[in-house]
């Protein structure tokens, strides 16, 4: 029986599609009277490829790439929990043909730990849609001896700063998700490290309870997850 432990929590990460203020209104045509898109459509991605922000993103823009006959172009623009690159939308042209595929780190919790935040969430964007929901799962190494959120808790508590975590970066959703377990349940887990260009936590090596998107463990974890909540049967 594998020691790992995957468990839902509540926190969801919500995804939608925005654009620069303005131009909504300005998408339907260009200046020439052409149908939009005339020309290429990048898509703003404000996380590292390969993770869950990236993989939806790349599937709905192929789609949008196909129904509009056009290029649809992600461009993945990483770090400082969605920030940079969700200001890098909101500096563009207002003309429909840069979009930001958002969550919530750089749209709710990123601008309200930055001293100067570079764009306002509400004035600097048009929503477009909301795309989805993702939740995340903590999971911790074999070597933990505990198979349930309860037992975790109860071995933090006897061991004060002994057990590590890492999270997708400063600011993000998994980091502050931590932050209020600890709080919550009055432990003391120690950061281990900030992971900005991995996938997500769950790729870093001795680190004892990784707290990522749930896309990012694997098969057998996730089949493990989905037996523990009574979804589905054990693996083998």
């Amino acid at each position: 029986m594998n020691a790992r432990l995957a468990i839902a929590c509540s926190m969801m990460t919500a995804a939608a599609a925005l654009a620069p203020a303005g131009a909504a209104a300005q998408a339907p045509s260009t200046s020439s009277g052409q149908a939009y898109p005339a020309k290429a459509v990048r898509v703003i991605v404000p996380f590292p490829p390969g993770g869950a922000a990236d993989i939806v993103a790349r599937a709905i823009t192929q789609e949008m790439s196909r129904a509009w006959g056009a290029q649809v172009i992600v461009d993945n623009r990483a770090g400082a929990g969605g920030l940079i690159g969700a200001e890098q939308a909101a500096r563009a042209a207002p003309d429909g043909y840069t979009l930001l595929f958002a969550s919530a780190s750089p749209m709710t919790v990123s601008p309200h730990l930055a001293a100067k935040p570079p764009y306002h969430p509400l004035r600097d964007f048009t929503p477009i849609v909301l795309i989805g929901f993702s939740p995340n799962v903590i999971v911790v190494h074999p070597s933990l001896p505990v198979h349930s959120v309860k037992a975790l808790i109860a071995l933090a508590k006897a061991r004060p700063g002994q057990i590590n975590y890492a999270s997708n970066g400063v600011g993000t959703l998994s980091h502050l998700a931590v932050e209020l377990i600890k709080h919550q349940a009055g432990i003391n887990l120690a950061l281990r490290k900030h992971v900005y260009h991995l996938r997500g936590a769950i790729a870093t090596p001795r680190v004892r309870a990784p707290f990522a998107p749930i896309d990012e463990a694997t098969k057998s974890e996730l089949a493990e997850i989905l037996a523990r909540l009574g979804l589905a049967t054990p693996a083998g």
